[in-house]
């Protein structure tokens, strides 16, 4: 058990469950190695077996104000709602400042779709840890996907409070700068810098705000992925400047800035005010639209669709993600042929699929997916529509107003209000639960 922990602190990820494991039939009612190795389950993901080792930790004495929640937890994530929630009050009647339990509580709810309910967990969590910004971000977000948009851009902001968006080593941070931040009565006349941030997909999804926000500045600098530039600039005024995300953009050449993702809170703070907006807001390369469609030359009575099945977000990409095989298989017809819009080299499942299966999906020669992304947007409008699960390909089509249909986990991200057919971000995207 000892070797384990110094070989985890050590960096020896790959040694530590044999370790663990080794230690367990030296001492199996050792409290300390029972509970780590309840913690290294829940790490890999085994929440079945992790759930049933956070049991017999508290058999073997852990303290259950620490395992109840965890326990609740792993229950939660193994798919059984019920036990997590009763087991999570049963720690919170054991003792009612258990912020962990209360936290946890509101996790579960929120999977129960239990919206008020969640929403009361999650502030009794901040009344009791206000410091503790993870319960602010985590209601945001869920007050964001039940549309009470006022509430939840104000929670949001407190991202910047919690690991996941401050974490300088992994170059994840809000922006340093000795500028004020972006205020309506201030900045009305200034030169104002948007600020990139999170994924692609959020860059496009938060730049539909961008034309309605050049209308509130004097001067708009914008900093985003250098990938999404070209498509950007020729979609935006002409007077709008542009940066790489990662480049220094010099104090000297604006008075404030603000976070993309900060937009919302004046520019989407109701429901109403996404009324008129959701259409085209991005344009791709005429010419190159013209050149993908002559390498197409679709034949009368074709239709051309593109496709996109996989997510490499290393926490949720693996419940979105489809098999390219089963995609195609529900979507084959008559004069239908498919593209491939995937980022990424998906060319063994491609080969695969037209060896076993005798379908094809056209490569696109030349066209590299993930880095040339004036270029897959071109290809997306050569294409009549698009069928996506929720990812940046998705993100890209829908700004494009190309029909394109997204399909979405049982639990999809607050981005795409999973209880609506249609997307407030962009008309053009029919949403569908495939769980």
């Amino acid at each position: 058990w000892l070797e384990a922990r110094l070989r985890l602190n050590a960096g020896l990820d790959a040694t530590v469950s044999d370790c663990l494991q080794r230690g367990l039939c030296i001492a199996p009612a050792l409290t300390e190695a029972v509970l780590d190795w309840s913690v290294r389950n829940a790490q890999l993901d085994f929440w079945s077996r992790a759930a049933r080792w956070y049991q017999r930790a508290m058999v073997c004495g852990a303290a259950s104000n620490v395992v109840l929640p965890q326990l609740g937890a792993a229950q939660c994530k193994s798919g059984d709602a019920t036990s997590a929630l009763e087991t999570l009050e049963f720690a919170i009647r054991l003792d009612r400042l258990n912020v962990a339990a209360w936290t946890e509580r509101a996790l579960v709810l929120r999977s129960m779709e239990r919206i008020d309910e969640s929403l009361h967990a999650f502030d009794v969590s901040i009344i009791l840890a206000p410091q503790n910004a993870q319960p602010w971000l985590d209601s945001a977000l869920m007050l964001l996907s039940a549309r009470r948009y006022r509430q939840g851009w104000y929670r949001h902001e407190f991202r910047w409070r919690t690991s996941q968006f401050n974490n300088p080593r992994a170059g994840i941070a809000a922006l340093q700068t000795t500028r004020r931040v972006y205020r309506t009565d201030f900045d009305s006349k200034s030169c104002c810098l948007v600020w990139a941030e999170q994924g692609v997909g959020d860059e496009v999804m938060f730049g539909s705000m961008l034309g309605d926000f050049r209308g509130c500045v004097g001067k708009l600098l914008v900093q985003l992925d250098r990938r999404l530039i070209p498509l950007f600039k020729r979609s935006l005024p002409d007077d709008v400047e542009f940066f790489e995300r990662g480049t220094v953009v010099p104090e000297d050449r604006y008075d404030s800035h603000i976070a993309i993702g900060s937009l919302g809170q004046y520019l989407r703070p109701t429901l109403e005010s996404f009324e008129g907006k959701g259409g085209k807001y991005l344009w791709a390369d005429p010419e190159r639209i013209q050149a993908m469609r002559e390498w197409l030359s679709v034949k009368e009575g074709e239709r051309v669709i593109g496709l996109s099945w996989r997510s490499s977000n290393p926490e949720t990409g693996a419940a979105r993600s489809l098999a390219l095989k089963d995609l195609v298989k529900s979507l084959q017809a008559p004069g239908v042929r498919f593209v491939n819009l995937q980022y990424g080299d998906v060319s063994a499942e491609i080969e695969a699929l037209e060896r076993d299966e005798g379908i094809q999906v056209l490569q696109c020669p030349g066209l590299d997916t993930t880095d040339d992304l004036d270029g897959l947007a071109a290809l997306i409008e050569a294409c009549d529509e698009v069928v996506s699960i929720g990812n940046a390909t998705a993100h890209l089509a829908g700004a494009l107003g190309k029909k394109t249909t997204v399909l979405l986990p049982k639990a999809p991200s607050w981005r795409w209000l999973a209880r609506d057919e249609r997307s407030l971000w962009y008309k053009s995207a029919i949403i569908f639960n495939r769980l």
